[in-house]
């Protein structure tokens, strides 16, 4: 009998959430393309896109709210 390959990840590392999201398929390909060429999963790009995002936002967020 072969070993079992350890495939969970430890608690810290895991990804529990989900988001749903409805897109064009013109959107998705658009997406899963860009994926492609940067060598990671669809939900990683989504992912590092989004956080770039919020990110951002919340930074110019900040911003505004010392120039008040």
């Amino acid at each position: 009998m072969t070993d079992r390959i350890k495939r969970r990840k430890p608690a810290h590392a895991r990804k529990e959430e989900h988001l749903r999201v409805r897109v064009a398929k013109s959107h998705m390909e658009a997406f899963m393309t860009a994926a492609e060429r940067a060598g990671i999963t669809l939900s990683a790009w989504v992912t590092e896109r989004l956080l770039k995002c919020a990110r951002q936002e919340s930074r110019q967020e900040r911003q505004d709210d010392q120039h008040d």
